[in-house]
């Protein structure tokens, strides 16, 4: 009985992390589903709520701190020896993805992490780490690299 509530739970939660297909031939309102928000390639939302005279009054609502590695609550993949203390290569933790939004939850990535965030309150649903064998992680911090995420 209790192998089969668990499977119903986890069928339960990934339903709910699933996207709908239709998003993405529509225009981004309510979610950011791919890279450019949509297929059209825009990159921007056609969302008309802020705009030049309001935009100024917008104010910090959350801030996730990124803790990468293997955390406390970190669901963890991979073949690789657990690191020992903070990663040395200071491009393991910036965000170097779009973030990506679906029924409200952010979805981004460092490398060899990555996290599930509720986007109205900040709060982590869930992060993976991953331990490599080691290896090339591609591009350097620099301009446009954030170490953390916040939603105004």
């Amino acid at each position: 009985m209790l192998p089969g509530i668990c499977l119903a739970l986890a069928s339960a939660s990934m339903f709910a992390q699933m996207l709908d297909p239709a998003l993405l031939t529509k225009p981004a309102t309510d979610a950011w589903p791919t890279y450019h928000g949509d297929y059209s390639g825009r990159r921007f939302s056609t969302l008309a709520q802020i705009n030049q005279s309001n935009v100024k009054h917008l104010t910090l609502a959350w801030i996730f701190r990124i803790k990468v590695g293997i955390t406390p609550n970190a669901i963890v993949g991979g073949e690789g020896p657990i690191p020992e203390g903070p990663p040395t290569d200071p491009g393991v933790s910036t965000i170097k993805a779009t973030p990506l939004m679906v029924n409200g939850i952010l979805y981004f990535s460092t490398p060899d992490n990555a996290w599930a965030v509720d986007a109205r309150s900040g709060r982590e649903i869930w992060h993976y780490a991953w331990k490599t064998k080691g290896g090339v992680h591609i591009g350097k911090p620099g301009n446009g690299h954030v170490r953390k995420l916040a939603l105004f």
